[in-house]
């Protein structure tokens, strides 16, 4: 998987959850809290080595031209195309879709100067296990950055959690593993 699907898969989800968080507490709302939610500096840093460690240099693609010749090299697509398409796709409200760009982890990702071509080994390592579940985790930190009434952060919490339970199941499968074992 490179760097730049994963990226869709947390935008996605990300997405989702925005979307989750506007039905539950509608746009308006939504956007008042998103507006004055702290910028937590330590969210937008550069990426840690441990997490950068993760990813693979990207591999170049071959496609033989006829059987039997030689191969050729195939340009990958661009990386920033796909985001943008992916992100098109969810169909949200502009406004919504801005915070889908401006989440800090997807800041510090596009930030770090990772080639967005790049890989998460497969079969899954201690290492990808980490980036998967340190996504999550920010998610969660800035969910519960957002300033909302008391009364509504496990509603607001729960909404915004599914989402990325899905993201870990779909990453982890597309990376050849079950996301689902049976717990020993």
């Amino acid at each position: 998987m490179r760097l730049v699907e994963f990226l869709k898969y947390l935008l996605a989800a990300h997405g989702e959850a925005l979307r989750r968080l506007a039905a539950l507490l509608g746009e308006d709302a939504l956007i008042a809290v998103l507006e004055e939610l702290p910028e937590d500096p330590r969210a937008i840093a550069p990426l840690s080595r441990r997490l950068a460690s993760a990813f693979l240099p990207p591999m170049i693609p071959f496609k033989p031209k006829e059987p039997g010749m030689e191969r050729t090299l195939v340009p990958l697509a661009n990386p920033y195309q796909e985001l943008e398409g992916a992100v098109r796709e969810m169909k949200l409200p502009a406004v919504l879709e801005f915070y889908i760009w401006a989440f800090p982890l997807y800041r510090s990702y596009i930030e770090s100067g990772l080639d967005l071509n790049s890989r998460l080994p497969s079969p899954v390592s201690e290492s990808v296990m980490e980036v998967v579940e340190d996504a999550i985790q920010e998610s969660r930190n800035w969910v519960r950055r957002m300033p909302i009434p008391p009364h509504l952060g496990l509603r607001v919490d729960q909404a915004a959690k599914t989402p990325w339970l899905k993201f870990r199941s779909d990453v982890l499968k597309n990376l050849g593993s079950r996301p689902m074992q049976a717990l020993s």
